[in-house]
């Protein structure tokens, strides 16, 4: 999840395709996330709009 555990798998793999998975997986981590968290902003929202 940090970026320190991003970088030591950055070093581990060897070729570009395997670091474009690494990128790849390690955005759509960061992705979830932020869907996460405006999913939560949302529900916050609504729960001071009905109050």
């Amino acid at each position: 999840r940090s970026s320190n555990e991003f970088r030591q798998n950055m070093y581990k793999v060897e070729t570009t395709a395997e670091q474009a998975l690494v990128v790849e997986s390690y955005f759509n981590q960061l992705l979830a996330e932020g869907n996460l968290m405006s999913d939560v902003q949302v529900e916050q929202v609504n729960l001071l709009e009905t109050h």
